[in-house]
């Protein structure tokens, strides 16, 4: 019994020793600890942990009433945290980087923000309506499995018309595993499905018509029919140019004439003729065929699903939440680090104005829109509003200075992004007007499978402002863009860039344009493979519609598009030191500005007018940051001049580049059909040999 007693004296001296040591001996650290089964009456600490963030956020908080100068780390222990209110961080969480607040989980636990409800394995059952079950496709029937959400979840949300043009809004309820999205049955499974001709091309959004007449188009898929009795089917394409999508919902089916009439029109209206002109049917109850593919059956409150192989039913949920998981609001100095924040009908995390937040080692999947934003979006008003995105694009190209208070110095480090439905990240920062840096930084991350709902202008990083880096990062699997830019001075290097851009026409993956003022950005040392559809206009680099002044130089491109560069009427654009290997055409150089673009940019009414004396280009800081641009009105501003191709590798290309002459100062490159002593072509390891013949032939390479 002595020994007994002793054994405890023993470990209750160890654990007050502990004890003792965090919380008094050490008077500048301070550490609280939050579990998914701890309860917000407890103090917090290790052995009686808070059940919530919001209670250690708020313990923080009181604590530094007492004493500022202290650091703290607040560990969540692993598991599932169900946020079902925005976790809010104000100014009065702002702390210095001596002396931060960290977020982290507890010996690198598995630790989840789900904006979601499980789903009890008690709901799931094999399909119990033989009505429902005869009309799935006669091979799969017995694959399909129904959840009973009817006490789960009351509000399921609508699905909204997505695609260029459309404000960024809220997805309905959506099925997830942990790692995968679920998709609404579909088909074709993948791709599209053309049609023959457009009977009524419905009103015409970009025209300004707010008549909201749908418009009528033909097909010719007998599969199609199966259709006409589906609750709510939608079509999703290319209806009449190859950048812009858009999703509409179907109204109805006339099998006899072979005819499908919308309930919304399209952006620019229907159209027929292109290859890229194109849609596939979702939210299909009848098209389920294939692991991953459900629906929603509202009326019936049921979910039809196909589970993935090897789906852990225990780990199925369903997003509720449509506000941000996380909003911090003119903080500084907060870090979160491993933890994992998902299932959302919305954004993922909020951050505005402030400094340093930190994101590090985090988890974005199976988010509604975007991962993360950086500063203002804009409310169904069309007015610049915090937490929202909305038309936050469109706003920007009609306000190309505007300044949404993103803050600076903030950082998204060593980060896994998929499964989001509207983009990766927003990032902005810096001013457009006085062209201060707003030091902002997406590194090391990878970010993937970024378009669920929304496929163009939607990048897996979406850039604006001034003097943002984006570096270190692996971006994949998307339809368009993988990084969509505005701003200057931005900084973007060391990416690998593939299997992006790949439907569509006419797009880029790293697209900018229409705003000869956006200068000064630099695209160095990164590495564009595989990008586009080889029948299909898709560039690694796009210079839209005269855009000016970004250096690129020690790329590699290679597979990289049916063209990998388009230069579209733009000055002072450098091309230096890449190496372009396996490519149909490695250059585009028109000079639209100077026809059928002309009156749309430089012409009396155009936008660059506007867009110059938005940042007073003529004058300091514009004019010493820039002295080309502040004599643009003077300098033949249609003509394309001062572009500059040179020291560059060309290996086995179809055609070097196309235009006039005049439009570049083509030079010194080095042409070769066979390998120049790359260190394993086959194995896309483009490094050269020290003994390749390219290091004599340029000396500056």
């Amino acid at each position: 019994m002595e020994n007994t007693i002793n054994l405890k004296m023993i470990k209750c001296l160890l654990l007050l020793a502990i004890t003792v040591n965090v919380y008094a001996l050490n008077n500048g650290h301070k550490e609280f600890y939050v579990s998914p089964t701890g309860s917000d009456k407890n103090n917090g600490s290790i052995n009686f942990p808070f059940a919530s963030i919001e209670k250690a956020r708020d313990a923080v908080r009181q604590d530094r009433q007492v004493n500022q100068k202290k650091s703290y780390t607040v560990y969540l222990y692993e598991g599932i945290y169900r946020i079902t209110n925005t976790i809010e961080f104000d100014k009065r969480d702002t702390f210095t980087k001596d002396t931060p607040l960290v977020f982290r989980a507890y010996k690198n636990g598995i630790v989840r923000l789900s904006g979601g409800k499980q789903i009890p394995a008690d709901i799931i059952s094999e399909v119990t309506d033989t009505t429902i079950f005869n009309r799935f496709i006669s091979r799969v029937k017995n694959k399909i499995m129904q959840i009973n959400y009817n006490d789960l979840i009351k509000d399921e949300g609508s699905i909204s018309p997505q695609g260029f043009g459309r404000p960024i809004s809220n997805t309905q309820m959506e099925l997830f595993g942990k790692e995968r999205a679920y998709f609404l049955g579909r088909w074709p499974n993948s791709g599209y499905t053309g049609y023959p001709k457009v009977i009524d091309p419905g009103s015409l959004p970009c025209n300004g018509d707010i008549s909201a007449r749908g418009g009528i188009i033909g097909y010719e898929a007998k599969r199609i029919e199966r259709w006409q009795n589906a609750e709510e089917p939608w079509i999703a394409g290319f209806f009449h140019y190859g950048f812009a999508d858009d999703a509409v919902a179907v109204k109805s089916i006339d099998t006899l004439k072979k005819e499908i009439l919308t309930k919304q029109p399209t952006f620019y209206g229907f159209s027929t003729g292109e290859k890229f002109n194109g849609f596939y049917g979702f939210n299909l109850l009848e098209e389920i065929d294939l692991p991953g593919e459900y629906f929603v059956d509202k009326k019936n409150k049921k979910i039809y699903f196909y589970p993935f192989d090897n789906e852990d039913f225990s780990d199925l949920s369903l997003s509720v939440i449509e506000e941000p998981l996380a909003a911090i609001e003119n903080s500084a100095n907060i870090y979160f680090e491993n933890l994992a924040f998902e299932c959302t009908r919305g954004m993922g995390v909020y951050v505005e104005g402030g400094s340093d937040i930190h994101f590090m080692s985090c988890i974005f999947r199976n988010i509604g829109t975007t991962a993360i934003c950086f500063g203002k979006g804009v409310d169904e008003n069309g007015t610049p509003a915090s937490r929202k995105l909305g038309s936050f694009k469109e706003y920007l190209y009609s306000h190309q200075t505007w300044n949404r208070n993103c803050g600076i110095d903030h950082l998204v480090d060593n980060c896994e992004i998929y499964n989001t439905g509207a983009g990766g990240i927003i990032l902005g920062g810096g001013s457009r007007l006085t062209l201060e840096k707003g030091n902002n930084r997406v590194t090391n991350c990878y970010i993937r499978n970024f378009n669920r709902y929304k496929k163009t202008y939607c990048g897996g990083i979406n850039l604006d402002g001034v003097g943002n880096v984006v570096d270190h990062n692996e971006i994949s699997d998307c339809p368009a863009a993988a990084i969509h830019l505005n701003g200057n001075d931005h900084l973007i290097e060391y990416n690998i860039i593939h299997d992006a851009g790949i439907d569509g026409f006419d797009m880029g993956v790293l697209y900018y344009g229409r705003n000869p003022s956006e200068r000064g950005n630099i695209v160095r040392y990164n590495f564009f493979h595989h990008i586009g559809n080889s029948d299909r206009l898709i560039m690694s680099i796009y210079h839209d519609d005269g855009a000016c002044g970004m250096n690129v130089y020690g790329n590699v491109f290679y597979k990289a598009g049916n063209t990998a560069v388009m230069i579209g009427g733009g000055n002072d654009i450098v091309y230096r030191n890449n190496i372009f290997v396996d490519i149909p055409l490695a250059f585009h150089i028109d000079n639209r500005l100077q026809n059928w673009a002309k009156e749309d940019c430089i012409g009396v009414n155009g936008i660059y007018h506007k867009r110059l004396a938005e940042v007073n280009f003529d004058t300091p800081p514009y004019s010493d940051v820039y002295p080309s641009l502040a004599n643009y009105w003077k300098d033949d501003p249609g003509k394309p001049k001062r572009n500059i191709i040179e020291d560059n590798i060309f290996c086995c290309i179809g055609q070097i580049q196309n235009g006039s002459p005049e439009w570049s100062v083509f030079k010194n490159n080095y042409f070769t059909n066979t390998d120049p002593g790359f260190e394993s072509y086959g194995k896309m390891n483009f490094k050269l040999r020290k003994d390749s013949e390219v290091f004599s032939v340029l000396k500056d390479f």
